[in-house]
């Protein structure tokens, strides 16, 4: 009960990563985070989600536009 008072009346980015390029293939996921945040706290207000396909190796998201969309989905605050 204590976790769900700490995460209620908060703004959720969701940024997910994964190897494949299909961002459909993260549809799944996603929905699964929303059932927690918007079904399971009060008042969670969804700011955006960041799909960051084609990321494998460590370090590999520096070489992609997935960094600056990360910037500027935080700055739209």
């Amino acid at each position: 009960m204590r976790f769900r008072r700490q995460l209620s009346n908060k703004e959720f980015y969701y940024i997910l990563t994964a190897a494949d390029t299909n961002q459909a293939m993260l549809e799944k996921t996603v929905e699964s985070i929303r059932g927690f945040t918007l079904d399971c706290l009060d008042t969670p207000v969804e700011r955006g989600i960041l799909y960051g396909t084609g990321v494998w190796k460590t370090g590999e998201v520096e070489h992609t536009k997935h960094l600056e969309d990360a910037y500027q989905m935080g700055r739209q605050v």
